[in-house]
């Protein structure tokens, strides 16, 4: 699914469940057959300018979500979970170091490593970390 269009059902999903209407959810894109960064944050934190994305072929989007300068690229797993953090006592980032964790743990279930960066957020593939290819 085109990132745009992830993100307008995300935009009506997370509307939804303000209301009440629906359970929390996760949905997700699947994997990333597509290169794309995007950002809320700070243009210092681009380490490439934007005709050289382009070049590139990632498209550059401007958003209003977290995250500084995310990049996703083809395969990657994205997921978007929509759900009220008042269990968490509305502290984002306790309940993404728990979803870290558990993408972890399920990895390894597979016998795939993989773990955090410190100072990062997501998770790495063991090898990958060089590359600083994020799963979250």
């Amino acid at each position: 699914m085109d990132y745009g269009e992830a993100f307008e059902l995300q935009r009506v999903l997370v509307e939804q469940r303000k209301r009440d209407e629906i359970a929390d959810q996760f949905p997700h894109r699947g994997t990333s057959a597509h290169h794309h960064a995007r950002r809320n944050g700070h243009m210092e934190n681009l380490v490439a300018r934007e005709d050289e994305l382009a070049r590139a072929g990632v498209a550059f989007l401007h958003t209003n979500r977290g995250g500084d300068i995310t990049y996703h690229g083809p395969g990657q797993i994205v997921g978007y979970p929509i759900l009220d953090l008042r269990e968490w006592k509305r502290d984002v980032m306790a309940y993404v170091r728990a979803l870290e964790q558990t993408i972890i743990d399920a990895l390894a279930d597979f016998g795939i490593g993989a773990g955090r960066e410190p100072g990062m957020t997501g998770v790495w593939i063991d090898g990958a970390r060089s590359r600083r290819s994020a799963c979250t």
